[in-house]
């Protein structure tokens, strides 16, 4: 297993150990968002067209962020936000960790060439 396949991994087992929504648990999930967005960027380099979608979901996910730390937020609206944010983070994550298998297994059998 790869840097960029384990750190996906550990992506995932960080998104699904947040349960609901709290300040603590926003903090980390914007951690998880900024840690990802980099992830992203090194699977961008790799292929732009199979990668794009993930930039559309951090793009989607991230003004929903903001509004957590937003005091004029109800807490149900931020609730929301977060359990969006999270399930819309935790779909892309799982479709980069498929896609970058797929891509790995694709280079193997170049190689063997």
């Amino acid at each position: 297993m790869d840097d960029i396949e384990s750190e996906l991994i550990e992506t995932r087992v960080q998104l699904n150990h947040l349960r609901l929504f709290s300040k603590a648990n926003a903090v980390l999930l914007q951690r998880i968002l900024e840690r990802y967005d980099g992830i992203v960027e090194q699977l961008f380099d790799l292929n732009k067209v199979l990668y794009l979608q993930s930039s559309k979901n951090i793009s989607f996910v991230e003004p929903k962020m903001n509004l957590l730390f937003l005091l004029t937020t109800s807490i149900k609206n931020k609730r929301n936000n977060f359990n969006k944010s999270k399930f819309r983070l935790l779909l892309s994550v799982n479709e980069d960790i498929n896609n970058y298998g797929l891509y790995l297994k694709e280079k193997g059998k170049k190689d063997i060439l």
